[in-house]
């Protein structure tokens, strides 16, 4: 008993300077981990962004591009911009606009479901130049769109879509 006693009390413990320098170094490794961990969200959610904006304007290109495709224009402004035309889904005196939410609208009509804007509604639309631009010589429609996601993603795009109905702006 006296030999077991004896260990014991040889055995001595952590000394107070050992236990703060562990406590530093695992204090170090939990800052380095967060910070890590921080990079690599961000990184996360800017290629997701970049993604869905990319996306996104496909999606809006795809749709602006099969209604111009069969639309007749029916009014210009005096540079050329499209002012109406006659749709083959909305009827005479469509005008397709980006709302003041950055969503397509032909008539107050969305062009898109709304899912397609992200989430949480967090993507918008914009034509690059004010609008779509009509050459009424080579029956041409061309506008540049862009879509972005607040600080995150933008992606702009150049369009030219012929108009198969040939008609003529006035």
């Amino acid at each position: 008993m006296k030999k077991l006693a004896k260990k014991l009390r040889a055995q001595g413990g952590l000394t107070l300077i050992e236990t703060l320098a562990a406590a530093v170094i695992l204090t170090l490794l939990c800052l380095a981990l967060n910070s890590g961990m921080s990079i690599a969200t961000h990184t996360y959610r800017s290629v997701t962004a970049e993604s869905e904006t990319q996306l996104l304007l496909s999606t809006a290109s795809d749709a602006l591009i099969q209604e111009l495709r069969y639309a007749v224009p029916t009014s210009t402004d005096a540079g050329g911009k499209l002012v109406e035309y006659t749709s083959a889904s909305y009827g005479p005196g469509a005008k397709i606009e980006i709302n003041a939410d950055g969503r397509l609208v032909v008539n107050s009509v969305p062009l898109l479901p709304s899912g397609v804007y992200g989430k949480n509604d967090v993507y918008d639309l914009s034509f690059v130049g004010g609008g779509i631009q009509y050459d009424s010589e080579k029956h041409l429609f061309t506008f540049t769109l862009r879509a972005e996601q607040e600080d995150l993603a933008f992606a702009e795009q150049e369009f030219t879509v012929r108009c198969l109905n040939g008609g003529t702006a006035t």
